[in-house]
C-alpha cells in the first residue's frame, strides 16, 4: 500500500475508536451495560474474523477497520460505566484502580500473544484463534448483574 492508502486506513481506525465508545455508550445508557457488551464482544469476534479473512480491496479494507475499531474501542468506554454502577462512591477509586491495574498488566500480555500467534501460524489463523476470547468474554459477563443505580432526586 501507499503512504497516503496507509494513512487512511488509519484514519479508518481512529473514526471507529471515537464513533464506537459514543454510540455503545449511548446505547448502553438506554439498555442494560452488560447485554450491550456482550453485543459489542460479539461484533469485536464477529469483526475479528471479518478483518482476518478478509480478501484484497482496500475499500472493504477500509470499511473493515472502521467497523472492527468501533465495535472494539466500545469495550472500554463500557466497562468503565458498569463499574461505576457497580462501585460505591466509597470504594469507587478503588475499583477504578483494579480496573486499569489489570487493563495495563493484561495488555502487554496480550500483544506478546498475538506476535507470537501471528509470527508461528499467520494473521489469520491468529485473529482467528483471538476471536474466540470475545466468546469467552460472553460467557463470562452473563454472569454478571447490570448494576445500574437510579438517578437520585434532589432534595427540595
Amino acid at each position: 500500500y501507499s503512504q497516503l492508502m496507509i494513512g487512511v486506513l488509519i484514519t479508518a481506525i481512529s473514526l471507529g475508536g471515537v464513533i464506537g465508545p459514543i454510540f455503545f455508550g449511548w446505547l448502553s445508557d438506554k439498555f442494560s451495560r452488560v447485554r450491550m457488551l456482550q453485543v459489542s464482544l460479539a461484533l469485536s469476534c464477529v469483526g475479528s474474523l471479518w478483518v482476518a479473512h478478509l480478501g484484497p480491496g482496500e475499500v472493504m479494507l477500509f470499511i473493515s477497520l472502521l467497523l472492527y475499531s468501533a465495535f472494539t474501542s466500545s469495550r472500554g468506554t463500557q466497562t468503565q460505566a458498569i463499574v461505576a454502577d457497580a462501585a460505591t462512591d466509597e470504594d469507587r477509586d478503588a475499583a477504578f484502580s483494579m480496573y486499569f491495574l489489570l487493563g495495563f498488566i493484561s495488555q502487554p500480555f496480550w500483544v506478546l500473544v498475538t506476535g507470537y500467534l501471528m509470527d508461528k501460524a499467520g494473521f489469520a489463523t491468529a485473529l482467528t484463534l483471538l476471536s474466540v476470547t470475545y466468546i469467552v468474554g460472553i460467557f463470562v459477563l452473563s454472569f454478571i448483574k447490570d448494576e445500574r443505580r437510579t438517578a437520585m432526586t434532589p432534595a427540595a
